[in-house]
């Protein structure tokens, strides 16, 4: 994927950091063109999408949460969400 990224995101006058949330998320770093050490750095950081398409593969019989619809019907907790906001 860091060669992607460079390919499509990468500029001439800054960094710039790539987070692409699959089924295993990745990042990756792009130092700005202009800079003299260019390397790229790129790495796995978290499971994405695929503890969601497991959960919906065992609990509502589809591979994955097609547009968003099980989502959709949930409701804001709003003291859980006061909480992950501080």
């Amino acid at each position: 994927m860091p060669a992607f990224h460079q390919a499509m995101f990468s500029r001439a006058d800054e960094a710039v950091a790539v987070l692409n949330l699959g089924g295993i998320a990745n990042l990756s770093l792009l130092p700005a063109r202009s800079m003299s050490d260019r390397r790229i750095l790129g790495f796995d950081c978290g499971p994405g999408n695929a503890l969601m398409d497991y959960w919906c593969r065992q609990h509502v019989g589809q591979p994955f949460d097609d547009g968003g619809q099980w989502a959709a019907g949930g409701q804001v907790q709003p003291e859980l969400l006061a909480s992950f906001l501080c």
